[in-house]
């Protein structure tokens, strides 16, 4: 999910874990923020699904998913995800896939979500490398091994999350002196398509400016 970035993957490791194991982690990790994870894949066929399954006028569907509460729409959601684990009940269903922008908005909105200050909490545990046991310590250095390259730190992982509306990026870093820094970068309601591009080509720059540079850090 690292290093081959895609909804699909981290729909795998939810399963592979267990999505109820993996939310009790928010409440262990104390992310304050944080929603419930529900599967990203899954949720592209809403509005297939709303249509087909809930009888749904096309006109309509839209509309319905937005008025879902969110317990509705995960139950939603999480029985789409078990029907795509049986490759046969998948096929019966036979729900279509339709993510034109107007739909992709409300997906993304609908995303599992969590404020800067709870990926900013995660970053400075990871970089404390005192938090978690050994043995998951070494597994998540070995997990963001190659994210960052930069011979001058000595440990170092980040990870970034986007759809067409939101770009995010955290990252930490531990230099040879020993020095720590941990970012967190969040945009969301991105409509204008050149900002955007703009941002996701300059984010990298800014970011390791900020790192680097103190005098740029002095005019933040």
């Amino acid at each position: 999910m690292i290093h081959y970035s895609s909804n699909a993957n981290t729909t795998y490791l939810l399963d592979k874990l267990g999505i109820e194991r993996v939310n009790e982690s928010i409440k262990e990790l104390e992310l304050t923020s944080h929603d419930k994870f529900s599967s990203y894949t899954a949720a592209l066929y809403m509005r297939g699904y709303v249509e087909k399954e809930l009888h749904e006028p096309e006109n309509q569907s839209l509309e319905m998913i937005r008025n879902m509460s969110k317990d509705e729409y995960n139950k939603h959601v999480l029985q789409i995800h078990e029907w795509m684990k049986d490759e046969e009940e998948w096929k019966k269903r036979d729900i279509p896939l339709k993510v034109d922008m107007e739909f992709q908005r409300i997906w993304s909105d609908r995303l599992v979500s969590a404020n800067a200050k709870d990926y900013m909490s995660i970053m400075k545990k990871i970089n404390s490398r005192n938090y978690f046991p050994k043995s998951m310590q070494e597994e998540i250095e070995n997990i963001f091994k190659g994210t960052v390259n930069n011979s001058k730190l000595e440990f170092a992982g980040q990870k970034g999350g986007s759809t067409a509306f939101v770009l995010t990026k955290s990252l930490y870093t531990t230099d040879k002196k020993g020095n720590k820094v941990e970012v967190v970068i969040m945009f969301n309601d991105i409509e204008d398509q050149v900002a955007y591009q703009k941002l996701r080509n300059n984010i990298d720059y800014f970011i390791q400016d900020a790192i680097t540079d103190e005098e740029f850090r002095k005019k933040l």
